[in-house]
Parts: structure tokens; C-alpha cells; sequence
């Protein structure tokens, strides 16, 4: 089965992620995503080519053994692998893989803004909270490259201002910053 791999590189690009945990994840979504479709194997890998966008399901059948006296519960053994990759994954499945890559995509931007903050316990950080002209109902934190949307702005009464404590303690919860550091008690 073929795959359009530019878009999601592109995306992994932006994002600052590797091609090998993208491929990586990609692999881990059609895998589970192949044992969401009907009669699918309890084993299977998959092997992702990249370069050609293409991609192949090895599965592998269970062999039940025969229990024996020193072993009443045999652990079944594993038949040969064989190529069953489908012509088509369906919605169920579509949708499993695309959440995969989102939470991939997720994760990616979770730690980008922890590394941005992790070195900084302990020091006095500095950054810029901004109003965009024609954002109006959202207010933004800007704290060296990482700008962090300040949860339940746009909530707000319009022509209200938010209290910089509100801004403060989002910001603290957000990203894990002791409370103390931004002169919250």
C-alpha cells in the first residue's frame, strides 16, 4: 500500500522532529491500525519504506502446543511471517493512525516547551504577554522562541482585561514553573 509521506515530513520538519521517530510512529500507527481491521493477526510488524511511500504488514500466526505435565499452559508458538498488508485500512483504522501522529505532533511541541523552560529552575526568567490586534480574544505569552495561548482567554467578557495574576498562574500551570519564581504566594 502506497503512502503521501512529503506532508507529514514537511510537518516533522517544522516541528523540529527527526525523520526516524516519525517513521517510527508512522510504523506504530499502521500496526495498530492493522489490528483494528477484521480477521488481523495478534502479531505483526511493519515495514516502512520511506522512500518509495510504501509499506508492508509481516504477520504471524499463532501455533497452540499441547499442554504437558510440566507445562499445562503452553505458550503458543509463532508461525511463519506472511505479507498481510491490506488493500484498504478503512475509517476505524484511518482514524486510529491519525491520532498517533497528532499525539506525535503533540508530544513534539509538549517537549519543545519543556526544554525551553527545563534549564531555567531556579532563575528569574523574563517574557512578553501580548494582545494580538487582530487576535483580540486571545492573550499570548511569549517567553524566549516558545509563545504559550493562555487557556481561557478567549473566555473572557469582551473589553475586559485579563488580571496579569490569571496570566501568571496559567503560565505556571502550563509549564511546571514554580509559583514563587513569577511572585505568586
Amino acid at each position: 500500500m502506497e503512502l503521501d509521506l512529503n506532508g507529514i515530513y514537511q510537518l516533522a520538519r517544522e516541528q523540529e522532529i527527526d525523520t526516524e521517530t516519525v517513521d517510527e510512529a508512522l510504523s506504530e500507527a499502521l500496526r495498530l491500525a492493522y489490528l483494528k481491521t477484521p480477521h488481523a493477526a495478534k502479531h505483526a510488524r511493519v515495514e516502512l519504506d520511506p522512500r518509495a511511500g510504501t509499506f508492508t504488514i509481516w504477520a504471524q500466526d499463532e501455533i497452540p502446543q499441547e499442554p504437558t505435565e510440566d507445562d499445562p499452559h503452553p505458550a503458543p508458538k509463532l508461525g511463519e511471517e506472511y505479507d498481510d498488508t491490506p488493500n484498504d485500512f478503512g475509517r476505524l483504522a484511518a482514524a486510529t493512525a491519525r491520532q498517533v501522529i497528532q499525539q506525535l505532533f503533540r508530544k513534539a511541541e509538549d517537549d519543545k516547551i519543556f526544554g525551553a523552560f527545563s534549564g531555567q529552575r531556579g532563575k528569574l526568567i523574563t517574557g512578553v504577554v501580548q494582545q494580538d490586534a487582530k487576535d483580540t480574544a486571545n492573550v499570548h505569552v511569549a517567553v524566549g522562541d516558545v509563545e504559550i495561548k493562555v487557556i481561557g482567554a478567549d473566555n473572557q467578557v469582551l473589553d475586559s482585561s485579563v488580571p496579569i495574576r490569571q496570566i501568571l498562574e496559567q503560565l505556571v500551570s502550563k509549564t511546571g514553573i514554580p509559583p514563587f519564581m513569577l511572585g505568586l504566594s
